[in-house]
């Protein structure tokens, strides 16, 4: 029973750790690019149709006091070759924040009514932002954690494995008697 409970553990760190590197490394090379290419995008005028906050309640347990994520919720429409467009992308960078400061100065910048400069992607101009550009550290975050996850399940598996089966004989012929 111990043996394989560690035994699970271990293959839900390991798991974990790859679809996290999965999933930065797919970013990496398929949405970063696209996303840091941005800048280069045409653009065209736009007028920003709603701007409002959303607050996100987190409850951990009953100890910790609940979190609060704030996040700029901002539509904006455009007109590319005679088409109207709405979306409601701020960046390609993440939109939730623990500081409500920084929400509200977004907020601010782009007020119900303001011109804005939408850039937009010339295949698709329904996708379109008002901050062009991509951080690549979120990505690396993503990539080093599902790596040392990795790293780790791999770590405990080779120096704890055989201990955990000596454990668990013991336990095994001790419930036996």
């Amino acid at each position: 029973m111990l043996e394989a409970a560690w035994a699970l553990a271990e293959i839900f760190i390991m798991s974990s750790g790859l679809v996290f590197f999965s999933w930065g490394f797919l970013r990496l090379f398929f949405a970063f690019p696209k996303e840091r290419d941005s800048e280069f995008w045409p653009t065209t005028p736009g007028k920003v149709v709603s701007s409002e906050e959303r607050r996100h309640y987190r409850v951990f347990g009953h100890i910790l006091p609940p979190l609060y994520n704030y996040e700029p919720l901002i539509a904006y429409e455009y007109l590319v070759d005679g088409e109207s467009h709405v979306t409601d992308r701020i960046s390609f960078n993440p939109r939730y924040s623990k500081s409500r400061e920084a929400t509200i100065q977004v907020l601010r910048r782009y007020p119900i009514g303001a011109e804005v400069v939408v850039y937009y992607r010339s295949d698709k101009p329904g996708i379109g932002v008002l901050e062009p550009g991509a951080d690549g550290r979120a990505v690396l975050v993503v990539l080093l954690f599902g790596l040392l996850a990795w790293i780790f399940g791999f770590w405990l598996y080779h120096n704890f494995a055989d201990k955990v089966r000596q454990i668990a004989g013991v336990v095994g012929s001790m419930v036996a008697w």
